[in-house]
């Protein structure tokens, strides 16, 4: 292949990513198109038309006729609805969500095999559709939309039903009543049909008017100030192969910095005087300073692979409202952390759960408008979507505010499903009945159908965040909502700690020093024993929870072993999650504070992985095990109780 044909398929490549990327942006924009915000859905059509008209441009360019063709009739409708010929309404909304998705599907199509394909029958049944409602008269809409109203208005007249009544969204009641007092004012000739269509009511038309001259005024400040300060935002989009190399290297760069630091301390221990003693202290301050630029430049490398939280969350306001619609519910999606800086990896390992964590919210989770009026509950349901981090986890919450999970259904639906027995069942814990859902093929849907029923939703959810090394926790109050909690380690890449060495038995361990609030010595006659027959000691005037850690880890002294109880003096350390939680454990020795470089383990490699955070190679070669205190906090305090 010639040098220049390589340039050109990278040149292809870029616009497909970048194509994508605008398609997505175009997708999160057009959910929020609404009737009743015309000054906001102005905007929004602008800016998707010319993205649209952007795309097709670039597709000509390389002459990929696919994308042209159906950018071309999309576009035709989206400058009638920009020229104010159409009127914006659900429909109207779905068939643009249907536009960016055809061209969507053509791009993903180019970027699999950069050969050009023909339009399939969904493609040409599309264009179609386009062409059919482009030519419809706008009288033949401003019918339509009269019939809507005045049917949707004479349901609400008719109702009877008090419950039905306290249902009815007043928003929506609002909207109709709006509607019908303008196409009363079309008939008597008050107003011409382009106003009906294309202008909002003056007052409201003024305040947006005013809110975006405000808005437009506070972005102008804003970016005079981050300009004025030299903090301007630049992106770049880097291969994540080389991206994964590079911190590979770094990784081996800090191993190596371990093996000369062992070299170090074997100079300095044998050679106190002379050359050899000041060669020692040299090579001591290099290291210093090697290792302060190895972790600020594995620092550096691991932020350019995070990405925001919110690029995953904003598709979800898509899933929303295409389920919710088919279901006939009105549900509102809140994201919270949107700015929430994730690895790469984590966050592509997070779309599949969540994705089927959303649906299985709007399925079984929200209630319709009668069953809510009926509880006390707003017409429209919401879920929230809530990410937070921190130096080892991050979690991910979805909440919603719907039926919340019936425990004995579940249970009745497990032994029914033969997934346990129902001797088993009456004795399970609450989170034990909550872990049955994530089972394989356990469902409490009566009917199996497109959305859910056939029980591998949740299972998908289990196995999706074991891959992760994450773990699931479940919070639900009947007729209130539910919330599922999804903790992960943020330890998809190499990550830097400064640790404490310590020995258990043959076992070489490492415990990271952020967990640590101290180590120290202590006699059995410290040692007391609790009600509960846990074993605790005063510390700072506070008694706390204590245990080997060979009781923790199940370890087994072997006879060569010296045992931590048949010594006359303890090494104890005391740990802590950054919170007021504190608790002991003994150790055999420690060898000091070292810097490691930790790799994740595979959950399928060890027993009770959820101790450990990951392994690390020591100086001399030794592989260590790195401890997770928090776990370790959890599982001394679950003991206890």
């Amino acid at each position: 292949m010639k040098a220049s044909e390589i340039e050109n398929q990278e040149v292809i490549k870029d616009f497909l990513q970048e194509a994508q990327t605008i398609l997505l942006d175009c997708e999160n924009m057009a959910v929020d198109l609404s009737a009743d915000k015309l000054q906001k859905n102005a905007g929004i059509i602008n800016t998707v038309f010319g993205h649209i008209h952007s795309i097709k441009g670039s597709s000509g360019f390389f002459n990929f006729d696919n994308v042209i063709n159906v950018a071309h009739k999309f576009e035709t409708l989206l400058g009638q609805i920009k020229n104010g010929e159409k009127a914006i309404n659900q429909d109207l909304v779905t068939l643009i969500l249907e536009g960016i998705d055809h061209i969507k599907q053509q791009i993903l199509k180019l970027d699999s095999s950069l050969e050009h394909t023909e339009l399939s029958d969904e493609d040409r049944a599309f264009i179609k559709k386009i062409e059919e409602i482009s030519s419809a008269k706008i009288g033949d809409e401003v019918t339509e939309a009269f019939q809507k109203t005045w049917t949707d208005f004479g349901t609400m007249l008719k109702c009877q039903d008090a419950n039905l009544l306290r249902a009815i969204d007043p928003i929506k009641l609002h909207q109709i009543i709006e509607q019908a007092k303008v196409l009363v004012d079309l008939f008597n000739h008050k107003v011409k049909i382009g106003e009906v269509v294309s202008k909002p009511n003056e007052a409201e038309e003024a305040e947006e008017a005013e809110e975006a001259k405000e808005a437009e005024k506070a972005e102008k400040e804003e970016k005079a100030e981050d300009a004025k300060k030299g903090k301007e935002e630049k992106f770049i989009r880097i291969n994540q192969n080389h991206l994964d190399l590079f911190l590979h290297q770094i990784g081996e760069i800090l191993l190596q910095k371990e093996v000369i630091s062992y070299v170090q301390g074997k100079i300095a221990a044998g050679n106190r005087v002379g050359a050899a003693a000041d060669f020692a202290k040299e090579l001591k301050n290099a290291i210093e300073v090697m290792e302060h630029c190895t972790i600020q430049l594995q620092t550096s490398a691991m932020t350019l692979r995070k990405m925001p939280v919110g690029q995953l969350f904003s598709k979800y306001k898509r899933v929303v409202r295409d389920l919710s619609l088919k279901l006939d519910k009105v549900v509102e999606v809140e994201m919270i952390g949107e700015e929430i800086l994730v690895d790469k990896n984590l966050l592509d390992g997070l779309d599949m759960p969540l994705t089927h964590l959303v649906r299985n919210s709007i399925d079984h989770g929200i209630e319709n408008a009668t069953v809510r009026g009926a509880r006390g509950k707003r017409p429209h349901g919401k879920i929230t979507l809530r990410a937070e981090t921190n130096q080892d986890w991050t979690t991910v919450e979805i909440s919603d505010d719907g039926n919340g999970l019936d425990l004995e259904r579940i249970r009745s639906k497990a032994v029914s499903k033969g997934i346990v027995s129902d001797a088993e069942a009456k004795k399970l814990s609450q989170e034990e009945i909550y872990a049955l859902i994530f089972k394989p093929g356990f469902s409490t849907n009566e009917v199996v159908n497109e959305i859910s029923g056939r029980g591998v939703g949740m299972d998908v959810v289990k196995t999706s965040i074991d891959k992760l090394n994450g773990k699931i926790q479940i919070h639900s109050v009947p007729e209130k909502g539910s919330t599922f909690i999804l903790k992960l380690p943020n330890t998809s890449t190499l990550m830097t700690k400064d640790s404490i060495i310590c020995k258990m038995g043959q076992q070489v361990l490492a415990i990271p020093l952020e967990n640590i609030i101290e180590v120290i010595k202590l006699r059995p006659a410290d040692l007391h024993v609790a009600s509960d027959k846990q074993r605790i000691f005063c510390y700072r005037d506070k008694m706390i929870s204590i245990a080997t850690l060979a009781e923790i880890l199940n370890y087994e002294y072997t006879s060569e072993d010296s045992t931590p109880s048949t010594s006359s003096e303890l090494t104890a350390i005391i740990l802590s999650n950054g919170k007021n939680d504190r608790v002991a454990v003994i150790i055999d020795r420690t060898y000091g504070k070292q810097s490691i470089v930790i790799r994740v383990l595979n959950k399928k490699m060890l027993n009770s992985s959820e101790l450990f955070l990951g392994s690390a190679i020591l100086g001399d070669g030794q592989i260590v095990l790195v401890i997770n205190a928090e776990t370790i906090l959890q599982t001394m305090h679950q003991s206890i109780r």
